[in-house]
């Protein structure tokens, strides 16, 4: 008896609980209704897919020579041998022009610091669409800081005779 008291208790918590849970989710989900409403950002990342996401003008052909054009590789990091791969997030806007510049994942302050600087000086982007409207959009761009190997070792010897 004491058992199968235990056992309704128990299962009377959980039910009580799972119920709680369903109710928070639905209210969680009308809020960020309230939220993505008309004029504010679409979240690409974790919401609805693009019809046609925001694209570099030329193409991902351009991107890439724009970045590795304009990157300027800091000269303490390149001395401290510190490399990487920065994600930065923005979001190209109905106009096409880019805000809202971040580092999503970083590396070190000088690396992430160069690709915010690169991120934030590209030309208008060609805007996300989505049900045939023009939409803000996020992305996010990996940037890989990467270092010749003679470059390497010229900064692990300048390491060794500092240390």
């Amino acid at each position: 008896m004491i058992g199968t008291t235990i056992w309704a208790l128990w299962c009377g918590a959980v039910c009580f609980a799972q119920s709680s849970t369903d109710e928070l989710r639905q209210h969680a989900d009308k809020a960020q209704e309230v939220f993505d409403g008309p004029g504010h950002l679409r979240d690409t990342a974790n919401g609805p897919v693009l019809d046609r996401p925001p694209e570099y003008p030329g193409g991902q052909a351009a991107l890439f020579a724009f970045l590795k054009e304009e990157t300027i590789y800091p000269p303490e990091a390149m001395d401290r041998g510190i490399m990487g791969k920065v994600f930065v997030e923005f979001v190209v806007e109905k106009d096409g022009h880019v805000d809202s510049v971040r580092v999503k994942r970083g590396v070190h302050a000088l690396l992430d610091a160069e690709a915010v600087r690169v991120v934030g000086s590209m030309k208008n982007w060609i805007p996300g669409m989505q049900a045939g409207e023009v939409v803000r959009s996020r992305y996010v761009l990996p940037i890989s800081f990467v270092m010749q190997e003679k470059d390497v070792q010229r900064a692990r010897k300048r390491a060794k005779r500092k240390g």
